[in-house]
């Protein structure tokens, strides 16, 4: 399976921190289920910080601003 690439309208930077923070909450939500709560505590916070992240880009990208970096963590 070939990656389609980043999503339309979306920069590649944008497309990779989403599949991350879908990836690491994915993967907490799974220890969870499994009753693993030292993996859950583990990847949990990264996935927060990943969707963040996202929502930051998203909120930038809609208001037009041009330095995000001033948004990031």
């Amino acid at each position: 399976m070939t990656d389609p690439g980043p999503l339309p309208g979306l920069s590649e930077e944008i497309d990779q921190s989403l599949w991350c923070a879908t990836m690491a909450s994915q993967l907490a939500q799974s220890a969870l289920d499994a009753g693993d709560q030292q993996t859950y505590e583990a990847i949990a916070p990264l996935g927060m910080q990943l969707s963040r992240q996202v929502s930051t880009f998203f909120v930038a990208l809609h208001f037009g601003e041009p330095d995000i970096a001033t948004y990031l963590d």
